[in-house]
């Protein structure tokens, strides 16, 4: 009974929804609907909690990506309203485009918003949109029948613009009148979104740098201002005692007492900022914690020297060993290093990497342990998201793979030549020894002309593994001091808070078995040797 009571209700719901919508859509749809009286009514019922049903960012992804939502998992249709432009820059994963306008409209439409106000906007926008209704609808079932075709019961569809505004209602209103669907507006649209995608591994502020410490949030930023108002501070106190020091008598004691009493007045306005700040931290965080109550995964960093096959091993625990990780690389579609493009396609936006991992790591069981590659700040034209870089960095928990050079650039050998392009003749094409010999060049600073002219000279001659042997004296160095320092940035400065436990692989070795080596991983997990707690 109270299955039927509850699934009376949604009915109801949706139809009531369905009635809201037609009555919006009819007003549009008239002759009236050309004025700016009635557009801003529309904005008005927008920014209403009407019929049509609302869900924040992380309820969007749950329905998306969750075997929570109807037993399945993606089984719901997101769809973009934004521009093929926007949509490209970053997207929901998992989200359809379904543009309302154009590339060209959109700015049509923006350059009358900034010149002749939001009524003669909204207007024009819908004159463009009106014809376009049909079309729409057309497209949105197509795209139903698609996800449907595929096993997906589920007819719900999620809609988004980038404010959850005007773009994303219009659509919602007409899916829902016209469609039959049972339609979600994302509240705060692709916009909420991104501050989801921000928050999902910790709280952390907005713009924060790599070097944010999460349980001391002063920022190397904010150190380096405070050291430059303290120097002027001192300047400005030399020359008030040098001019202090030419009064005489009670002059001289007056401008004292001055002083005292500024001195004062900055002290105790500074302490008050100091605890209006950590108010204002304390609540932030409580924020967070409300908004993602669920406990995060316990991070095992696997790390080592280039070539030691780190993502072999990382694979092998996912593939083989049934772990959960997150590949970060992969994920990238680049290796990391200068020669990381090869055997890569190319790499998604910046921001739509950040979309990725966000999802990736919303995905993972918080109740077990998650495997990641030791990275850096960047790897290739993307960067790593900052919430998750400290973690990464301030986890208790890291294993260092030590592989015997010959396997090292037996690894680089496999990966870097065997699947590079070919070709008649089986060797590397000469497109893949340009972009090699482009990246080698991109290093001149960092290596110096001997070694650049060394590489270059074993690039053209085809001796990969001496190649190989030479940038590794490179990149040794580079992450010897990547994997001991605070932040990760290759200088050496700061002290990282994990201990490494070494595996240590046969030196006999040739190769690198990923499972086998995994194994050892694991052992070391399950022996307590690393702090996962």
């Amino acid at each position: 009974q109270c299955k039927q009571h509850k699934n009376k209700k949604m009915s109801d719901d949706k139809s009531e929804a369905t009635a809201e919508a037609e009555a919006v859509l009819r007003l549009l749809e008239s002759s009236e609907g050309s004025t700016e009286t009635v557009m801003e009514g529309f904005a008005s019922t927008v920014k209403k909690s009407g019929i049509i049903r609302r869900a924040s960012a992380s309820e969007v992804i749950d329905m998306m990506h969750s075997n929570s939502y109807h037993g399945k998992k993606n089984n719901v249709l997101c769809l973009d309203a934004r521009t093929t432009k926007e949509y490209d820059e970053g997207c929901i994963p998992g989200a359809l485009n379904l543009p309302l306008f154009s590339n060209e409209e959109r700015v049509i439409v923006g350059t009358l918003f900034k010149n002749s106000g939001r009524g003669k906007a909204m207007t024009v926008g819908m004159e463009i949109v009106r014809p376009k209704f049909d079309e729409l609808v057309s497209k949105a079932n197509a795209l139903m029948k698609v996800r449907t075709d595929g096993g997906n019961s589920s007819e719900t569809i999620i809609v988004h613009c980038w404010r959850g505004g005007m773009r994303s209602h219009a659509l919602a209103y007409l899916l829902q009148a016209r469609g039959s669907f049972d339609i979600i507006v994302l509240t705060g649209g692709y916009k909420a979104f991104r501050n989801w995608a921000r928050l999902v591994y910790c709280y952390i502020p907005v713009n924060a740098p790599y070097t944010f410490d999460i349980s001391r949030p002063n920022t190397a930023k904010l150190r380096r201002e405070l050291q430059r108002e303290k120097a002027k501070s001192k300047k400005a106190i030399k020359k008030k005692e040098a001019r202090l020091h030419g009064l005489q008598g009670d002059g001289a004691e007056k401008r004292r007492l001055a002083m005292a009493r500024r001195d004062a007045m900055l002290e105790a306005d500074d302490k008050a900022a100091e605890e209006t700040a950590a108010v204002e931290l304390t609540a932030a965080r409580a924020e967070w914690s409300n908004q993602f109550p669920n406990p995060t995964p316990r991070i095992v960093i696997v790390g080592g020297r280039s070539g030691s096959g780190k993502t072999r091993v990382l694979l092998a625990l996912r593939d083989e060993l049934g772990q959960q990780i997150v590949d970060l690389e992969g994920l990238a579609h680049h290796n990391g290093s200068a020669f990381g493009f090869v055997g890569h396609g190319e790499q998604p936006t910046n921001e739509q990497y950040s979309n990725i991992v966000a999802v990736e790591w919303f995905k993972l069981d918080p109740n077990r342990i998650v495997f990641i590659e030791d990275e850096g700040p960047g790897i290739g034209r993307v960067s790593t998201p900052a919430g998750l870089y400290s973690l990464m960095r301030t986890t208790p928990s890291l294993v260092r793979l030590v592989v015997p050079q010959a396997a090292r650039i037996a690894v680089l050998l496999h990966d870097y030549t065997s699947v590079a392009d070919k070709d008649n003749d089986g060797n590397p094409s000469l497109e893949w020894r340009a972009r090699m010999s482009e990246g080698a060049r991109s290093l001149t600073k960092r290596i110096g002309d001997l070694k650049l002219k060394s590489l270059l000279w074993d690039l053209e001659n085809g001796d990969y593994a001496a190649f190989a042997a030479t940038a590794l004296s490179y990149y040794d160095g580079l992450y010897d001091n990547h994997i001991q320092n605070a932040g990760g940035c290759g200088n050496g400065a700061g002290v990282r808070s994990a201990t490494a436990v070494d595996i240590i692989v046969d030196p006999s070795a040739t190769d690198v078995d990923g499972e086998k080596i995994g194994r050892q991983v694991l052992e070391a997990v399950a022996f307590s040797q690393l702090d996962t707690k």
